[in-house]
């Protein structure tokens, strides 16, 4: 997606929501909670589950927070393309992660924490 501008601005949404609300969770969420926020919101959107298994409550405040900006941000994209984003950024996560933060670690340095729609900002 880099040398797309706006494919890249699009993943930020989404990436830089995640950051934000691992910001109001005081840094506590580690690459599988993303994911698994990534995940469910790929069930919602792809396959159009309703009925969502959250884990726990941080999972779902989670899918809540970052579901809000994409209908925020990306209200203007068909839903295939939203899901392609989300499987994408999900696979990079996957694969930047040892098990840690490695992957929430690389969106706070390089995109950054979403603070309104189509602003984010690196350091809060």
């Amino acid at each position: 997606m880099s040398s797309n501008t706006r494919l890249e601005e699009r993943s930020d949404a989404i990436e830089g929501a995640i950051c934000s609300f691992d910001y109001e969770t005081g840094n506590n969420i580690d690459d599988k909670i993303a994911i698994k926020i990534l995940e469910l919101l790929i069930a919602k959107y792809h396959f159009g589950d309703v009925d969502l298994n959250f884990d726990n409550t941080v999972i779902e405040k989670g899918f809540n927070f970052v579901d809000e900006a994409i209908r925020e941000d990306l209200s203007d994209i068909e839903k295939r393309d939203i899901v392609k984003l989300l499987a994408v950024i999900r696979f990079v996560a996957d694969r930047r992660t040892r098990g840690d933060r490695e992957s929430m670690d690389i969106i706070h340095t390089y995109v950054g924490a979403r603070i309104a729609p189509g602003a984010r900002i690196l350091k809060i």
